[in-house]
């Protein structure tokens, strides 16, 4: 079995892909549903593990609690003159 999704991406997003998701790249899935399972498992892990240098060497869920908590700030805050 081709590894995941290789006839729709050229040479360099495949390299890109493999890169990022070395363990689901490797692995045959033998059902959508094993699939579907596995991409949940990456993310999950992918989310609370992975260091983005973009955003201060912090992981995604990091980023994501920081967003929802300045969300939740006051919307007419005084500005700095």
């Amino acid at each position: 079995m081709a590894p995941l999704g290789s006839a729709l991406l050229n040479n360099s997003s495949r390299r890109s892909v493999e890169a990022r998701l070395p363990h689901l790249w490797v692995h045959t899935f033998d059902t959508i549903e094993e699939l579907r399972r596995g991409l949940q498992d990456f993310v999950t892990h992918y989310n609370a593990t992975w260091l983005v240098a973009r955003h201060g060497y912090r992981t995604p869920n990091q980023i994501r609690v920081e967003q929802r908590r300045l969300a939740q700030c006051p919307a007419n805050l005084p500005l700095a003159a």
